[in-house]
């Protein structure tokens, strides 16, 4: 029988799911927003693409983290996601809705970042990747149907309509939130340290989160493209096609709810990274087929979200009394590989096609796999 999970976590959960909607929505209807802003989609993305570097902000919170403020930043989170929603209801300019963006991203990252200090803290490394697994499907049901809710409300409203509505749901979720969680940490936080003192391993641990994000987004930032071309899918087409990375999210972050802590840590990294690796030669190897294409990036992003979530249960425990300010710092440099990764990717796609950035995508999953097994992280 399992353990009891830790007290709000459906919760705090919960909360994330909205808070994620607001992040994950704008990319996927960019083309009705940017109409109705009077700009173009290359303009909005854009603008948005910068506005996420505010979770570069994470590093800033650590160690507020590790003297236990995880209610007030999961709270704090939550309320920022809200009033960045309501900009992005109300200021109809491009860079009103980008400013508003940049808002609720930050808010994500703060959330994301306290809710894994926080069960860092309350829960034993052990059983840890059962409570972090659960967490992290709230990026999944985000999509699967917090984005498909927004979508019928842009139908059925004005445009800014299910922004709102966002806004009043997280604002609500803080709220809630706010009574729920306890005001300190269950267990009494150690002294927290002058400074960051990154060890070996903390180091290797920190690159291999690196280069598996980058591995991963060198193949989400140009799928899309991919299916277009090869397959000659349409716009639509792709976007239905989308709800299986959806579903693979779900089932792997459901899946480490499960194994992980089963398994160990590091064997669920690095079965996750394998199956990932596999995904990308079946990419560049696919039939003409689309059910086959689809199926290959299915795989691909499966793999990682196993191997990632995974991961976050290692990079929790890894700093120790500091896994707050480790966990920052993860979370930024997460940002900043995101941001490098899409960049060349799109880049390469141009100009050599999918086989380049998928041979860069398999080397960072072996830089990955060569990180985390000389940091010897069990």
């Amino acid at each position: 029988m399992h353990p009891p999970l830790p007290r709000g976590l459906a919760g705090v959960t919960l909360g994330k799911v909205v808070a994620n909607t607001a992040l994950r929505s704008p990319y996927v209807f960019l083309t009705p927003i940017a109409e109705r802003l009077h700009t173009t989609v290359g303009h909005l993305g854009f603008l948005l693409g910068m506005a996420e570097l505010w979770g570069l902000s994470t590093a800033l919170i650590g160690r507020s983290l590790d003297r236990g403020r995880y209610p007030q930043w999961i709270v704090t989170g939550a309320a920022a996601s809200a009033a960045g929603s309501a900009v992005m209801a109300t200021l109809h300019t491009a860079l009103g809705f980008a400013g508003g963006f940049a808002l609720a991203a930050a808010g994500v990252a703060w959330y994301t970042t306290a809710g894994h200090a926080w069960l860092g803290r309350e829960v034993p490394y052990e059983r840890r990747g059962r409570s972090i697994g659960l967490f992290e499907t709230s990026w999944a049901v985000a999509l699967l149907v917090g984005v498909p809710i927004v979508g019928v409300l842009l139908t059925l409203g004005r445009w800014w309509t299910p922004f709102a509505t966002l806004s009043a749901l997280s604002l609500v979720s803080a709220g809630l939130l706010w009574r729920a969680l306890p005001r300190r940490a269950e267990t009494e936080p150690p002294a927290v340290p002058a400074r960051l003192r990154p060890n070996p391993r903390v180091v290797l641990t920190l690159t291999g989160s690196f280069a598996i994000t980058f591995a991963s987004i060198s193949v989400f930032a140009v799928y899309g493209s991919w299916l277009h071309d090869r397959f000659g899918l349409s716009t639509r087409v792709v976007g239905v096609l989308s709800v299986s990375i959806g579903l693979a999210e779900l089932i792997a972050s459901g899946a480490t709810a499960r194994f992980t802590d089963r398994w160990g840590k590091a064997v669920s990294v690095r079965r996750g990274s394998m199956v990932m690796a596999v995904g990308i030669v079946a990419v560049v190897a696919s039939p003409r087929e689309a059910a086959f294409g689809v199926a290959a990036l299915v795989i691909v992003f499966l793999g990682f979200e196993f191997a990632f979530v995974s991961l976050l249960s290692i990079v929790s425990e890894v700093g120790v009394d500091q896994r707050g300010a480790v966990l920052g710092v993860d979370h930024s440099l997460t940002t900043v590989s995101r941001a490098l990764s899409a960049a060349l990717a799109t880049t390469l796609y141009d100009a050599h096609g999918i086989g380049l950035a998928a041979a860069i995508s398999l080397s960072a999953v072996a830089l990955s796999a060569l990180a985390f097994r000389l940091a010897k992280v069990g």
